[in-house]
């Protein structure tokens, strides 16, 4: 899946995967030239079938966090995918992760 050119503000998760607590597919997720603002969470992975998220030129501003695997669904997403020219600014956090009791 591909979420591209994408403005996204205003709102508490701009993109979360199975925040139900659903367990299905959701990896390879890719996530292009996307503009977050006033956003608590801009991206939430939360399962453990969700890897590989690339973000690539998207930019961050005027949020809280920008990548986070603990607050939302299952919280035990894989977080492993590269993140390219990416641009934030005025955050609280960029990262709120939890390392997985599968993964040690």
């Amino acid at each position: 899946m591909t979420i591209e050119d994408c403005y996204l503000a205003g709102v508490a998760v701009g993109i979360v995967t199975h925040p139900s607590g659903s367990d299905g597919n959701g990896d390879f997720i890719k996530v292009r030239h996307c503009n977050f603002e006033y956003t608590q969470y801009c991206i939430s992975i939360s399962h453990t079938q969700c890897r590989n998220v690339l973000r690539e030129n998207c930019c961050y501003n005027q949020i809280y966090c920008v990548l986070t695997n603990n607050e939302h669904g299952l919280q035990q997403g894989a977080v492993i995918g590269p993140d390219i020219n990416g641009n934030a600014g005025n955050c609280m956090l960029l990262f709120d992760l939890s390392v997985c009791p599968e993964t040690y």
